[in-house]
């Protein structure tokens, strides 16, 4: 009997024993539930955010390989202009020989960049090829 009055005072309305202590169960439940879903957001902004910054990241990265890409063909370009422009008269066979075939591959390379960008020249992995 002692034992009843102890579980009325824990329990005063006593409709179902099993409701009374499942009750806190379920509201202690719910606290955790709401901490894992706060949690769980908090997760995903974070998430998102280190997304957000790898993605810019590597934007950032492409448009530099752009830029160190259009740096180095208009360098590329300069030393072509400055070899052609190079006058050989008043040298040694050997100078003009030279210099003669450093046109001519200056001409293959403007030839070639301008058919890569074309769309339609030799890809820069075959040059080992026997094809050309």
């Amino acid at each position: 009997m002692a034992h009843m009055k102890m579980m009325q005072k824990r329990c005063p309305k006593r409709p179902s024993l099993n409701k009374c202590r499942v009750r806190p169960v379920i509201q202690l439940g719910l606290k955790e539930m709401a901490k894992f879903e706060a949690n769980k957001v908090r997760e995903e902004a974070k998430a998102a955010t280190v997304e957000k910054e790898f993605q810019a990241n590597q934007r950032e990265r492409e448009l530099l390989r752009q830029e160190r890409e259009l740096v180095r063909e208009e360098r590329m370009a300069q030393r072509d202009r400055e070899i052609m422009n190079t006058p050989l008269e008043g040298k040694s066979p050997n100078s003009k020989y030279f210099w003669k075939s450093e046109k001519e591959d200056a001409v293959c390379r403007r030839r070639a960049r301008e058919a890569r960008a074309r769309g339609n020249g030799p890809s820069s992995t075959n040059w080992l090829s026997d094809d050309e």
